[in-house]
């Protein structure tokens, strides 16, 4: 399992989760807004960052290798409504080369956030 700190910022709706294992090969992916920005385009999302940014109440994920940067809505809770979701998906994700490496699409892709 991966060690994890979550830092929490001046703005109430953002936190960054940092863990102890990279969480991408990428240099950073965003998330949002039902949309999806890579830095290599070529590359698709993780499974992973689509079932985070799928959860109740994320509005935009980030993700830069140790890192994981979310902004929530403001009437949800970080302990009661989304790191408890978010937390066990990121502990138990682990990149290996072949996971890093996707097949090519298109720099943006709807993604649905319920």
């Amino acid at each position: 399992m991966k060690k994890y700190v979550v830092e929490y910022y001046p703005n109430p709706d953002m936190a960054t989760i940092h863990l102890s294992k990279r969480v991408v090969g990428e240099k950073r992916i965003e998330l949002g807004d039902k949309s999806v920005f890579l830095i290599d385009p070529t590359k698709n999302p993780p499974a992973f960052a689509k079932e985070i940014v799928a959860i109740e109440g994320v509005v935009k994920l980030s993700i830069r290798g140790y890192e994981v940067g979310i902004s929530k809505g403001k009437a949800f809770d970080w302990l009661l409504d989304i790191l408890p979701k978010v937390l066990p998906i990121l502990t138990e994700q682990s990149v290996t080369e072949e996971s890093s490496k996707e097949t090519v699409k298109e720099d943006t892709e709807e993604v649905e956030s319920t």
